[in-house]
């Protein structure tokens, strides 16, 4: 059964371009939450280096993020399963605000 995990890391470069590898893969940076004391529901915009995506088990996701930033690259990775999460939304990356709304979490911009 798949789960989805969480990945922090820092990386020596190629920022931009793990973030594009990533969106590609399909790992989110966006992530649907419940507000924190009120409990509606909201999104939430993880840091630059937090993404997330399914996989069977967490070894599975390190080593795709792995394949994807370079082992030689990355400087250091932390990952963990991740459920019901409580946040709020503030300052968004572009990419982000283009992910919430492939996600169907904002209304498309005209």
């Amino acid at each position: 059964m798949k789960t989805n995990f969480l990945i922090t890391y820092d990386v020596r470069d190629n920022h931009e371009q793990i973030i594009a590898d990533l969106l590609a893969k399909g790992w989110h940076s966006v992530v649907p939450a419940r507000q924190v004391g009120t409990q509606k529901p909201v999104f939430c915009y993880l840091p630059e280096t937090t993404w997330y995506k399914s996989f069977e088990t967490a070894n599975d996701a390190g080593n795709e993020f792995l394949a994807i930033s370079g082992i030689n690259n990355t400087l250091r990775y932390m990952v963990t399963s991740f459920i019901n999460w409580e946040g709020s939304t503030v300052s968004p990356k572009q990419h982000q605000v283009e992910e919430a709304k492939n996600m169907r979490l904002l209304p498309a911009l005209n």
